[in-house]
């Protein structure tokens, strides 16, 4: 919570203006732990609690995909194809995310299960996506060092959240071990976020980049 708070801070002194998607989810992400903490008074999980986290989950999940995509989306030099690009993102996350809970959804099984199987596909979905904003960025010609750390900081908490969900269904030891690597990247994630957020003489960086590129 302590580093959330700390990223939250760094945002709100000018680079928000940049990465708006990224305020909206640290916060939505700031609220519904402290709802989580506050509503939790002993160890059990009740379906309620259930529901609710995964409920919240979802709507994490949502806005980081609008952030990656709004990356890409700045990437992109050619205005001509930032539409096509956008459109494109847009249908594949839509199609990926529906015939995930078609193909999951189970009514007979319980709630977390098969929606621990959608997680895992938006995950690996999601480190996709943040693998083609990796290649944009690295062939452009002025490079914008503050969005490639936040990237593959998302990268990285992508790809263990992918896998985390992956264990969480085989054994009680597996779902410690995958929990643990699901709350430790998303930790790292935070840190790369606060890293590139606080360092003020980055902002704008890419922006200035690609007006000079223009110029």
């Amino acid at each position: 919570m302590n580093l959330l708070v700390l990223v939250l801070s760094s945002l709100v002194r000018g680079p928000y203006k940049q990465f708006p998607f990224v305020l909206v989810y640290c916060l939505a992400l700031f609220f519904s732990t402290v709802v989580a903490i506050s509503a939790r008074v002993d160890k059990e999980f009740t379906d309620a609690a259930i529901r609710y986290y995964w409920v919240t989950d979802s709507l994490l999940q949502l806005l980081i995909f609008c952030a990656v995509i709004s990356f890409i989306h700045q990437s992109i030099t050619e205005p001509e194809r930032r539409a096509t690009v956008r459109r494109f993102l847009i249908l594949g996350a839509l199609l990926v995310s529906v015939g995930s809970l078609y193909f999951h959804y189970e009514p007979t099984s319980s709630f977390s299960s098969w929606m621990t199987s959608v997680s895992r596909d938006l995950n690996f979905m999601a480190a996709i996506l943040d693998f083609l904003l990796w290649l944009v960025l690295i062939s452009s010609r002025s490079k914008d060092h503050r969005l490639l750390i936040i990237s593959g900081s998302l990268g990285i908490q992508f790809t263990g959240a992918a896998i985390g969900q992956s264990l969480r269904p085989l054994s009680a030891q597996a779902r410690w071990a995958g929990n643990t690597i699901i709350i430790l990247t998303s930790l790292f994630c935070l840190y790369g976020w606060w890293y590139a957020f606080r360092r003020s003489d980055w902002q704008n960086t890419g922006l200035q980049n690609r007006a000079h590129t223009h110029g």
